[in-house]
């Protein structure tokens, strides 16, 4: 289906004369002279300016293939080692330190709107980012999500209160900004606590309490404000990842995570596999029931939720497409690009829906292993042969040394697998922790650290 009239003209056909480009306020057109047998005709195509904020890199966003880089002037702020994923033919691209100050960014994105004359959209694929990007449309007076429709998905606080009032489950939660609140709550619930800052990535800075009396061992070297405090609730924790198009969840695949997020910030690999029986549909149903309280009409998520004795209990959303090994799983086995998807819609072309037919077997799965801090690889088991499930595979480069800062990127490494069903996709990935991690060896300069090289395995137990 074309997403504009551009795409029903051939740039090479022969009646095409060539191209005038026209710009006048926050009009910006195409013009392209037709030449037919007895006159000259003229379609015009409206071109889009559109600045993307971008953070991924390898292939998790191949922005050069989402978005027509002739047809639209496309500029980018970036870091000096994405540089390589920006499509050389961009109107603009401005680089920074550090993506997290909000205040640096929108200063390249001022620079980068003077060599372009303004934007009609902005663009992320990082959750971190998008509450800045909500700004920025607000600077440039475009299109797409506002800060309010935004917060919504990343205010751990607000999402819960909102899917509460909808009367879906969630933990009991509650507010904080001080040890005594934390106590006083875990006091009144009896139970488990998890600790989590409100606008908080990849489990950084979550803390679990055993008792009340474990909240100032936990929490004392935190600043509280900005945090929430939730009931501990027991049960297998699931994905869901699902489209949205006008109010309707248009495609979802169900996942069950083997490990948990929150273990593999604290050094543990992380897995999950999808599954299609009723279980699974039932988290999907529950998925779709939450993203429709918190507004979403369209766009990806990416959720998370606990399977319980009571049933599906909401943990967390994000209205971006799974990160690590999720999109690729997505692409490769059931043919569907989740990041395009995002890119176009927040860019403001059609999507496109078509999926690939993917011939092999249809149960997908990932694993991955986390980085270990201060370390450098002596070595790695690359699993060659041992798995026929395991289509692809990343690992850390021997004499690569971890900074600190890979959270799902800079891993020890990253598997991909696909099966026949989830019993035997599981099997194999359960089995590749066990291998994969016996048989790396690291040198570790950590001074807490007495042995200079590990065994992985026992670095992750």
């Amino acid at each position: 289906m074309a997403s504009s009239p551009i795409d029903l003209i051939d740039k090479n056909s022969p009646l095409v004369l060539g191209w005038l480009y026209y710009s006048h306020g926050r009009q910006h057109l195409h013009i392209a002279v037709l030449v037919g047998r007895c006159s000259t005709s003229l379609g015009l195509v409206h071109i889009m300016r559109i600045l993307v904020i971008n953070r991924s890199f390898g292939e998790f966003a191949s922005y050069g293939d989402y978005i027509d880089h002739t047809d639209h002037r496309v500029a980018y702020v970036t870091i000096a080692s994405h540089l390589g994923q920006i499509p050389r033919n961009r109107a603009a691209v401005e680089v920074v330190d550090r993506l997290a100050t909000e205040q640096e960014v929108i200063a390249a994105a001022r620079q980068c709107a003077v060599d372009v004359g303004g934007f009609d959209r902005v663009v992320t694929t990082t959750e971190t980012d998008q509450l800045t990007v909500a700004r920025l449309r607000e600077v440039f007076r475009c299109a797409g999500p506002s800060v309010d429709a935004v917060t919504s998905f990343r205010d751990k606080l607000r999402m819960k209160t909102i899917v509460r009032d909808a009367r879906l489950a969630t933990p009991r939660f509650a507010a904080v900004s001080t040890i005594e609140d934390v106590t006083r709550f875990q006091d009144s619930v009896g139970v488990r606590l998890v600790a989590k800052p409100r606008f908080g990535v990849a489990s950084a800075g979550v803390r679990v309490l055993k008792s009340s009396a474990d909240a100032s061992k936990e929490l004392g070297d935190l600043e509280l404000s900005d945090y929430q405090v939730e009931e501990f609730v027991d049960g297998p924790i699931w994905h869901v990842d699902g489209i949205r198009s006008r109010g309707l969840t248009t495609r979802s695949f169900a996942w069950q995570y083997i490990g948990t997020c929150l273990r593999f910030a604290q050094g543990q690999p992380l897995g999950s596999v999808s599954r299609n029986d009723s279980t699974a549909r039932e988290a999907t149903r529950f998925a779709t029931q939450v993203v429709s309280s918190l507004g979403m009409n369209d766009g990806v998520f990416h959720l998370e939720t606990i399977e319980s004795r009571r049933g599906f209990v909401f943990m967390e959303v994000a209205a971006r497409a799974g990160g690590s090994y999720i999109p690729y799983l997505l692409r490769d086995v059931y043919g569907v690009d989740f990041v395009e998807h995002s890119v176009r819609l927040q860019a403001g072309l059609a999507p496109r829906h078509e999926t690939k037919t993917l011939d092999g077997p249809s149960c997908a799965g990932g694993l991955v292993f986390p980085e270990v801090v201060g370390a450098r690889v002596l070595r790695v088991h690359d699993m060659d042969n041992e798995f026929p499930e395991l289509y692809r595979k990343t690992v850390a480069p021997i004499g690569h040394v971890f900074a600190g800062h890979g959270e799902y990127e800079d891993v020890l490494g990253t598997f991909l697998f696909r099966g026949r069903d989830t019993r035997e996709t599981e099997s194999a990935i359960r089995s590749a922790m066990q291998r994969f991690g016996s048989g790396v060896r690291l040198e570790h300069s950590r001074a807490d650290v007495t042995q200079g090289a590990q065994n992985v395995a026992s670095i992750l137990a």
